[in-house]
């Protein structure tokens, strides 16, 4: 939160494009028929973490001590054309089969790419959801579920072609989740 004048701007504007999407995801999860979340949504929301919690390490020890699903770190670039915003999503403990606690975006905030970037985060967070679920030893629907609508966010992403790095290593991560969960052994 450091920032000043059009970077605040910029950074203010995507926190609120977050926490927007927070309530759709959870207005979708909703109507979900025949599956509560009501347990993982409940504290849904955005918070700033303090900026001692920016680098790997400091983030590992603030979601220790403040359990979160999620932490979000990164910079927007306004004078970059399209502007860019570059953010780590830290998922800690809820990795599951990721290589990194941590998840980069280095994403356009552009209108054509708004879509591509709510995706994304939602994949992301879908995914962050499913393993608090399994953490939680929710019952295998609700977990069934998230993983569902994550592995849908990861095939929009991959039919636009959006430039996402992290793609394969998630939709690797929402395969083996689903294996576990079935009792499926998968291979290397």
């Amino acid at each position: 939160d450091g920032a000043e004048g059009p970077q605040q701007e910029k950074f203010n504007e995507f926190r609120s494009i977050i926490r927007g999407r927070l309530r759709t995801l959870v207005s979708e999860l909703q109507s979900v028929p025949g599956v509560t979340f009501d347990p993982l949504l409940a504290h849904l929301d955005v918070f700033s973490a303090p900026e001692t919690a920016l680098d790997l390490e400091g983030m590992s020890a603030y979601w220790k001590a403040h359990p979160s699903l999620e932490l979000l770190s990164g910079a927007v670039f306004p004078n970059e054309k399209p502007p860019i915003a570059k953010t780590h999503v830290f998922l800690g403990e809820l990795r599951g089969a990721l290589a990194s606690p941590s998840v980069l975006f280095s994403l356009p905030i552009t209108a054509d790419a708004y879509e591509a970037n709510v995706d994304g985060y939602s994949l992301v967070t879908l995914y962050a959801l499913a393993m608090e679920a399994r953490r939680q030893h929710l019952p295998n629907d609700v977990v069934t579920a998230l993983l569902a609508r994550a592995f849908d966010h990861a095939t929009n992403l991959k039919e636009k072609s959006v430039p996402f790095a992290a793609l394969p290593q998630l939709q690797e991560a929402i395969a083996t989740a689903q294996a576990e969960l079935h009792g499926v052994a998968r291979g290397p």
